[in-house]
């Protein structure tokens, strides 16, 4: 045998390879979402003068940003949003690169021999 041979893959393994893939995606996403939007909180305060208003505010964006669909209002009075889908994209692409490395490695690891 060749050293770079790979066999084929049944189809209960592209399956198994498919859902994996599914759930790595569906997770990255869920993370990226969390951390951008508590990210954009923490940079985009403020008035602001110790760490933990920081991460207090991120944490009050995380949970407005979901609730609101990644807009969060500017202030009380509604009107102006700000969108943290742009922070968003900043943790999703890197983590995208590392499923797409973790579903080579799970073929070249799980393939049959």
């Amino acid at each position: 045998m060749s050293r770079f041979f790979m066999p084929r893959l049944t189809r209960a393994d592209l399956l198994g390879l498919l859902l994996f893939s599914i759930q790595v995606a569906v997770i990255v996403f869920i993370t990226s979402f969390l951390l951008g939007s508590f990210l954009a909180g923490a940079v985009n305060c403020r008035d602001c003068r110790h760490l933990l208003d920081n991460a207090v505010l991120g944490l009050v964006w995380t949970v407005t940003s979901v609730l609101t669909l990644g807009h969060v209002p500017k202030d009380a009075g509604g009107g102006a949003t700000i969108s943290v889908w742009p922070w968003v994209w900043s943790f999703w692409v890197p983590a995208t690169v590392l499923q797409m490395a973790a579903t080579a490695w799970a073929c070249k690891r799980f393939s049959r021999d």
